[in-house]
């Protein structure tokens, strides 16, 4: 008998014994009412020792799991902890959608500001805490040129403006904390008015489908956010020192977080940055020093149903405009043109001036968020800004300290939108929109470029999402907007009669003085804006995203009121009343895909075309002599135009310390109107990234590279000028429009952490440019008279506590 057991037992046992436990769990956390992935969700397995956390996209790994049945124990901040059961049989995907109604009303004290939530078809893409650092002492289009299909158009090496799929300026909305930044923003040389220290999130949304933040976001939106704080008594916070070989200076910063309660925290952040006179490889970039002062504080109050935020930042920024920018005569102008190098080089300083900008910008916003039972939240949001632009030239009789243009903005917003999240699949918000916003010019003794003017601006949405199963998603949306600009302005009789404008504005007139016209100009108009968009999930380790979105932008007072030399772009620019509103046309398809190669491999790509009518183009139409120079004048004209391109990203980890990321973008635009190349558009680049990490040790390797190719798509706007020399009459082509060869450069950091009980210690050393390379870059304005950056060597040291 005992012998018919052991062998009736014997092949249970092996079945026992050989049960499969290298099974693998991944699963993907995600709010339940926008599909966000939820980061930091603590996931338990009951019954085991195995625990682990969401990373930034919400995902999470179990590794060799016998098969049968699970408990698994998934909380969050601001969640109700979820206990579910699963089955395991192989490796198994399980999706969880956490409740997250509790984390709404901790959006304030949370996330720091408003939650910034894209369209769940939308692409964004999100710079890392370590990438902010590294870009502490530069500005945010600099920071922003590391993410797939955005560049920058620059003026000099300090004025840097994000440039997204082609598109920049008024057609990208920056959102600082909750607020859209009203600062100028029409320049092509006015970089935001934004100090990158003062964010803890920042992340680009392309193209137009966030509805919420206006019907003009042809480009797209970036959006930036301050750190997190705390809901319970603590001191947080982190200080910054970074030094610079190039331009011989540095910048400090500092921000404390104090949590009182559960119901009040405060957070606080200041910085300084002090740089000389840059250099390039083979010179001195005179007057191109730069100090930016910044501040900002805001404090939180929240209960269950309610919460409130009071927020307030300064910034402060004095900048030089290269000397050699400014030339005399226009035979000078052709020949720093076509000179190698700057014709003005002196010994370095510090001393910034003329000709310089002088920015002040101040924002304040107070919003507020109700929760209402069984229906959503509301939320209200009122923000006032205020931002004052100096900008300096060499002027005569001693004035030069005197402004050549005063700009006074004062901007008033008021939105608010309802969130409904009471279904179980569907989420739909609608908003309203309100804006005053009135621009003071005081009298300089110099020419006019922006009038005084007036603006108001109201706008309405609707956007809808429905999940219609784990796999299919689908979203639309529509908002409308009404603007009207009443401006006062003062055109030369020629100007305005050569312009034919009495044909159109009849009534404009409205006084005569020395062979100038006083105008009273009123414009209005009407601009639409619509999305929609579906989302595929054929497995877990795949997403494909499809939008189409409709976006109409009116011309901003630049494209025109324009009339006159505007010193920082070193160009005369000519503006037009009788430009229709930009109306925008974009598809776009975008594909994820998670690859188990190696240690872990990631894929995106995004493909788009653009279709642009009454596209406003800057073009070069010529030169001008002056009073202050002879300077290009560039003149805004409209076509129809198409933008198509691609975005690529490749993040593949070697190994366990090993990791390579890789990005390429191209982009083909085309004036259709006409049948050329559209001017100023990136040209292809591709960046590459090799990383090794020692997670045991703390300490790191990186090294990047930066290809950037010749832009060989360019049209001819070359003009001729006339000058005198010997008696005789010389005529000569100027080269506007040859963009420079395309270039190579190489970056290198190394860091270590360092454990201090509970504070940490980094200290980071880096080398920018390593080979010291001198190039120009087509995206700068100032390419035609001095070289880029050389050489740079950057310690920086950063202490979290």
């Amino acid at each position: 008998m005992k012998n018919i057991f052991l062998i009736l037992f014997i092949p249970f046992s092996c079945f026992i014994f050989s049960q499969n436990c290298n099974s693998i769990l991944i699963g993907e956390i995600t709010d339940f009412h926008n599909a966000e992935a939820l980061e930091n969700a603590t996931i338990k397995l009951a019954g085991t020792n195995k625990a682990t956390i969401s990373d930034q996209k919400g995902k999470f790994t179990f590794k060799d799991l016998c098969d049968g049945s699970y408990t698994l124990e998934v909380s969050h901040i601001g969640c109700k902890t979820k206990f579910l059961t699963i089955n395991i049989n192989g490796n198994t995907y399980q999706p969880i959608r956490l409740e997250h109604h509790l984390e709404e009303l901790n959006e304030v004290t949370v996330a720091g500001s408003t939650k910034i939530k894209a369209t769940a078809t939308s692409v964004q893409q999100s710079l890392s805490k370590q990438n902010i650092i590294t870009y502490t002492d530069k500005s945010l289009g600099d920071a922003l040129n590391t993410i797939s299909g955005v560049s920058s158009l620059n003026t000099g090496n300090t004025i840097v403006k994000p440039i997204i799929h082609g598109l920049h300026s008024s057609r990208v909305i920056i959102l600082n904390n909750g607020t859209r930044q009203e600062d100028q923003e029409w320049g092509v040389e006015h970089g935001p008015s934004m100090d990158i220290n003062s964010f803890g999130n920042i992340k680009v949304i392309k193209g137009a489908g966030a509805l919420r933040y206006g019907s003009d976001a042809i480009g797209g939106v970036v959006v930036a956010e301050f750190p997190k704080m705390y809901k319970k008594d603590t001191l947080t916070g982190n200080a910054v020192l970074s030094l610079n070989s190039n331009g011989r200076g540095g910048l400090a910063s500092a921000r404390v977080n104090k949590g009182f309660n559960e119901h009040w925290q405060m957070q606080f952040h200041g910085s300084f940055r002090k740089l000389g006179d840059f250099e390039a490889p083979d010179y001195v970039l005179s007057n191109t020093g730069t100090q930016t002062e910044a501040f900002s504080i805001q404090t939180a109050y929240q209960s269950f149903k309610f919460k409130s935020k009071l927020s307030y930042s300064y910034f402060q920024n004095e900048i030089g405009i290269m000397r050699s920018a400014h030339i005399g005569s226009l035979r000078d102008l052709a020949a720093a043109i076509n000179s190698d190098q700057p014709f003005r080089i002196n010994p370095f300083t510090y001393d910034i001036t003329e000709p310089r900008q002088e920015i002040t910008h101040h924002l304040a916003n107070w919003e507020n968020i109700l929760r209402i039972s069984n229906l959503g939240t509301l939320h209200a949001l009122y923000s006032f800004q205020y931002n004052q632009r100096y900008e300096y030239d060499i002027r005569r009789g001693g004035r030069s300290d005197e402004p050549a243009m005063n700009l006074k903005l004062t901007t008033q917003n008021i939105d608010t939108y309802l969130d409904i999240n009471k279904w179980d699949k569907i989420n739909w918000e609608i908003g309203l929109n309100g804006q005053y916003q009135i621009n003071a010019v005081p009298v300089t003794g110099v020419k006019r470029l922006i009038p005084d003017y007036e603006y108001w601006k109201a706008g309405l949405y609707s956007s809808l999402q429905y999940d219609i199963n784990d796999q299919w998603t689908t979203e639309g949306g529509f908002r409308y907007d009404y603007s009207y600009i009443f401006a006062k302005k003062w055109y030369e009789t020629d100007d305005w009669d050569d312009a034919n404008y009495s044909n159109d504005f009849p009534n404009a007139i409205i006084e005569e003085s020395r062979g100038d016209y006083l105008t009273h100009i009123k414009l209005e108009y009407h601009a639409l804006a619509a999305m929609l968009g579906v989302k595929f999930k054929p497995s877990q380790h795949q997403e494909i995203n499809f939008n189409f979105s409709l976006a109409n932008r009116a011309p901003n007072p630049s494209e025109l009121f324009s009339d006159g030399l505007h010193h920082s772009a070193a160009a005369i620019e000519i503006g037009d009343l009788r430009l229709d509103v930009e109306s925008s046309k974009k598809f776009l398809v975008n594909h994820r895909a998670n690859i188990d190669l190696l240690a872990g491999l990631e894929l995106e790509t995004t493909a788009y075309w653009n279709h642009i009518v009454n596209f406003i183009n800057q073009v070069p139409t010529g030169a001008d002599f002056t009073i202050r120079g002879a300077f290009p004048v560039w003149s805004y004209l409209q076509v129809d135009a198409n933008l198509w391109g691609i975005d690529f990203d490749l993040n593949q980890n070697l190994t366990d310390k090993f990791a390579w990321s890789s990005s390429f973008s191209y982009i083909h635009a085309q004036d259709t109107t006409n049948d050329i190349p559209l001017i100023n558009m990136p040209s292809a680049n591709w960046k590459n990234g090799l990383k090794w990490q020692d997670k045991s040790r703390s300490y790191y390797i990186k090294l990047n590279t930066d290809w950037v190719f010749e832009q060989k798509r360019f049209s001819d706007f070359n003009f001729p000028i006339s000058y005198l020399e010997g008696g005789e009459i010389i005529t000569e082509t100027v080269d506007i429009s040859t963009p420079p060869k395309g270039y190579f450069l190489v970056n290198a950091l190394a860091g270590k952490q360092l454990k201090m009980q509970q504070n940490q210690l980094e200290i980071q050393f880096g080398i920018e440019n390593v080979f010291n390379t001198s190039y120009r870059n087509y995206l700068n304005r100032l390419r035609y008279f001095a070289d880029e950056l050389g050489r740079n060597f950057q310690l920086k040291v950063i202490y979290t506590f």
